[in-house]
């Protein structure tokens, strides 16, 4: 098992099939054997 807290900022998580984000105090926990990814969210700029 794995668990993984975010501190700052915001992610995208997969684990198995389920797919999310979560932002300051999201924690995920991972099964033993689960596929799972994360990624940092990237911020979009504003245009002018």
């Amino acid at each position: 098992m794995k668990i993984a807290y975010v501190l700052q900022g915001r992610y995208d998580f997969r684990v198995g099939d389920a797919e999310f984000s979560g932002g300051p105090g999201t924690m995920v926990v991972v099964p033993r054997g689960a596929y799972h990814t994360s990624s940092p969210r990237r911020v979009a700029s504003g245009c002018s």
